[in-house]
C-alpha cells in the first residue's frame, strides 16, 4: 500500500462518515446510544487516505473520567487492516496524550479486532455479558423503602449524579449521553426517597423485544430491594405493552449485578463482548 495520510474529519463531513461506514469491509461501533455521525466535532475523529481513496475511519473521543473508548472504526476492503489501523491509532494516541488522556478502551465486536488491539498494546481486562428472560411469570416486587414514578426531564441532573456514583469510571456516561439515552428510551423510571432520586432505569423497545439499557442504584441505597422493584415494575409494564422478551447486559466482573438479574429470572445468552484496555 502506498503511504497513508491521516487527518481529522470535520463536522461538515457527514457524507464521508456515512459512506465509509456503509462500504467498509471491517466495521466496529461502540455499544451505546450515539450515532457515529453525532460524534462529529469531537476529537480524535480521523480518516486515513491512500492516493485518492479513503481507507480507514476512527473515532475515539474522550469520555467521562478521561477514558477514550474506540467508538467508531471502519477499514476498507482490499487494504491491510493492521497497517491502516496502526496509522489511525498512532495519530489518535498522539492526540489523546497531548490532551492528557492516559486511558483507552474498546469492545471487541469481532475477532478481526483482536490482533489489531493486541498489536497496539491493548489487553483484555473484562467482558460484557448478555442476559435475557421472557415476561411470563413476573416475580413479586418485594419490600422497598422507595416510591417509584416516571423519569421526567427535570430528573436528568439527579440521575446523572446517581449514575456517576453507581459505576466505576470506565462505565460512566456523560450527562449529554445520558440525555440522549433518555430521549430514545421507551420506558424510563426512577426510585425516589424523601424527594431524592436514588435509582433509575432506561429501557428501549424494538421488534426483537425490550432491552434494559441502564440500571443504577445509589451505592448507599443498594441491597434494599430498589433495583429489583424497578425491574419488576418495568416487566409488568412490558407485559401490558405486549412485549414478550427482555434482554440486558452487564460486566463479567460485576457479581452483584449478575446475582440480581439471575434472582429476577434472567439467564445468560452465551453472548460476550471482550473489553480491551490500554493505559499509558
Amino acid at each position: 500500500m502506498s503511504s497513508l495520510d491521516v487527518r481529522a474529519v470535520s463536522p461538515e463531513e457527514k457524507r464521508l462518515v456515512s459512506s465509509m461506514l456503509s462500504t467498509s469491509r471491517w466495521r466496529h461501533s461502540h455499544l451505546d446510544w450515539q450515532d457515529p455521525v453525532d460524534l462529529l466535532g469531537q476529537q480524535p475523529y480521523l480518516v486515513a487516505e491512500s492516493d485518492v481513496s479513503y481507507v480507514g475511519l476512527l473515532a475515539c473521543p474522550e469520555g467521562p473520567e478521561g477514558v477514550a473508548w474506540v467508538r467508531v472504526l471502519g477499514l476498507a476492503l482490499g487494504v491491510d487492516p493492521a497497517e491502516v489501523w496502526r496509522a489511525l491509532w498512532e495519530e489518535a494516541a498522539r492526540r489523546l496524550l497531548d490532551s492528557g488522556i492516559r486511558h483507552a478502551a474498546c469492545l471487541l465486536s469481532g475477532p478481526w479486532q483482536r490482533p489489531l488491539l493486541s498489536g497496539s498494546g491493548f489487553r483484555e481486562t473484562n467482558a460484557v455479558v448478555f442476559f435475557e428472560r421472557s415476561t411470563r411469570s413476573i416475580p413479586p416486587p418485594g419490600r422497598s423503602p422507595a416510591s417509584y414514578r416516571r423519569f421526567e426531564p427535570l430528573d436528568l441532573a439527579s440521575v446523572s449524579k446517581v449514575d456517576h456514583t453507581a459505576f466505576r469510571p470506565l462505565w460512566r456516561v456523560s450527562p449529554g449521553t445520558l440525555e440522549i439515552a433518555y430521549r430514545t428510551a421507551a420506558d424510563a423510571s426512577v426510585a425516589d426517597i424523601n424527594g431524592q432520586v436514588v435509582a433509575y432505569q432506561l429501557t428501549t423497545i424494538s421488534p426483537l423485544g425490550a432491552h434494559l439499557a441502564r440500571l443504577a442504584v445509589e451505592p448507599a441505597w443498594q441491597n434494599r430491594g430498589i433495583g429489583s422493584a424497578l425491574v419488576v415494575g418495568l416487566l409488568r409494564r412490558l407485559v401490558e405493552r405486549g412485549v414478550t422478551r427482555v434482554t440486558l447486559n452487564t460486566q463479567s466482573d460485576n457479581g452483584k449485578s449478575q446475582e440480581l438479574y439471575r434472582r429476577l429470572g434472567f439467564r445468560e445468552t452465551g453472548e460476550r463482548l471482550p473489553v480491551y484496555e490500554l493505559q499509558w
